[in-house]
């Protein structure tokens, strides 16, 4: 029997081990914790075990594996070491500190558990015996990127950005793939005001390890003057010298979405439809969970009259935030396009559960009885709508359409009237009012309202035209 538990013991060490040089950690982490149910007490597994847990983050199960292990060998460096990282993950910055010391105690020249030391006294601000462990692994070697790296955190903790430029350059050629030794340098470069340099270290760091949020951070700042004066450019609507500082921010960091979609949306003010849906296609890419994105790129596809397109997006919006009165009233309007009325006035209502007070909503549900031909329900909205905001011109057009729909013209000219007050441009309600003024007989306004809505050049012959009927 002794000797089968062996043997199974050994064939789940040898898989883990090829777990592990695979990658595949979490599977490594259940073929060892399997193989200690057989083998309890093999320390070369809980090693092994408590390094994995290192690796993925787990470093509560990696600091009892290594007190374990510590327990019943305190003489071994590797084990002493091991429980010194667990520590310093888990901010115990004492207990790391004791525990590197005694693996150094074991082996003076372990330099990793040297450079231990220095990060645990570093954390808890004890700078000089920091550096003096630090010292001690550069007597040993120079050419260990680790503590060069650990020597410029303690440098730019003291605000000695020479130094710490320094000490990490020196890290970064003897360990160029690191992507938090070329982290630190852009930052380091980024207090000195060297933007250049700052954003060539974090670029690299970013080609190592592209979804590096820190390294994005980092090129995020320095691209924040040109953000911040395109946003107050965007908030005074000089959108064309938004675009042009929000591009100089993109220019800086690829991977700043709030510059893309803000200019998408300076592209989408002026008109420039392709330019906005290529933005917010970007956009969407640097953030996939961002419901507002989906929700302006939505109304992109609607005034490009893709109105699939549009209720796929304004439904990804509602589902991101399902308390999104907009994205449901945008998908109803979309229907509407589509002439699914009665799928438009199911979103309609629903957007009006989540917001009774919205005149936006009363108005766009008022569309859709009116494509439905449901003149009072729709008059009885767009009088919700006026009253909730008596300043909305549209409001006062449809629904003065919808008192003509009903034979009432005196209420449509009245409205017709208030709309045209509020928006003495809108062509289309200089017409309505002239059909309407015509139906009361009222040729002569009638004309003059079709002047209006033809231009100048047609109200001699409309005139006519209407002399000629009368």
């Amino acid at each position: 029997m002794q000797g089968t538990g062996n043997s199974q013991t050994s064939r789940l060490k040898h898989q883990g081990i090829n777990l592990t040089e695979a990658q595949k950690f979490r599977d490594a982490i259940g073929v060892f914790k399997r193989a200690l149910v057989i083998s309890p007490e093999d320390q070369e597994i809980l090693y092994l075990l408590g390094r994995l847990y290192l690796i993925v983050g787990q470093n509560k199960e990696a600091r009892e594996i290594f007190a374990r292990l510590v327990d019943r060998t305190v003489d071994n460096v590797e084990y002493w070491h091991g429980l010194g990282c667990a520590y310093t993950r888990l901010d115990l910055f004492s207990d790391a500190a004791r525990s590197f010391r005694y693996a150094v105690e074991q082996d003076a020249l372990h330099v990793e558990s040297w450079n231990g030391l220095g990060r645990s006294l570093h954390g808890m601000r004890d700078y000089v015996a920091a550096q003096s462990a630090l010292d001690s692994a550069l007597l040993i070697t120079h050419e260990c990127a680790e503590t060069w790296y650990n020597m410029g955190l303690i440098a730019a903790d003291q605000n000695d950005l020479l130094k710490a430029k320094e000490y990490f350059e020196k890290a970064a050629r003897i360990n160029p793939d690191s992507a938090p030794i070329w982290n630190n340098l852009g930052a380091v470069l980024l207090r000195a005001k060297n933007l250049k340099g700052a954003r060539q270290s974090y670029e690299r760091a970013l080609q190592i390890k592209p979804d590096y949020v820190i390294a994005r951070d980092g090129l995020s700042e320095l691209g924040r003057e040109h953000f911040n004066r395109a946003v107050e450019h965007l908030h005074q609507g000089e959108n064309n010298l938004a675009i042009k500082e929000f591009t100089q921010a993109i220019s800086i960091n690829a991977f700043d979405g709030g510059a893309v979609s803000n200019r998408a949306l300076a592209f989408l003010r002026e008109g420039k439809y392709k330019q906005a849906l290529e933005d917010y296609n970007q956009a969407v890419k640097l953030d996939s969970q961002h419901y507002r994105t989906y929700l302006n790129r939505g109304h992109v596809y609607f005034l490009l009259k893709n109105y699939k397109k549009a209720i796929e997006d304004f439904s990804e919006a509602y589902r991101l935030e399902p308390r999104s009165a907009a994205a449901l009233m945008e998908r109803g309007l979309a229907f509407l396009r589509l002439k699914k009325y009665d799928a438009a006035l199911a979103d309609c209502n629903l957007a009006l559960e989540l917001n009774v007070d919205d005149p936006v909503l009363y108005f766009s549900r008022g569309l859709v009885y009116s494509k439905l031909s449901n003149w009072m329900m729709a008059i009885e909205d767009f009088s919700e709508s006026i009253r909730l905001d008596p300043e909305l011109p549209v409001a006062y057009l449809h629904r003065g359409l919808a008192y003509k729909q009903e034979g009432n013209y005196d209420a449509a000219v009245t409205d017709l009237n208030e709309a045209l007050r509020l928006g003495p441009d809108d062509n289309v309600a200089y017409y309505l009012r002239a059909l309407t003024e015509a139906k009361t007989g009222n040729y002569s306004q009638a004309a003059t309202d079709l002047s209006s809505f033809i231009g100048k050049r047609g109200q001699n012959l409309v005139r006519t035209i209407i002399r000629r009927k009368s």
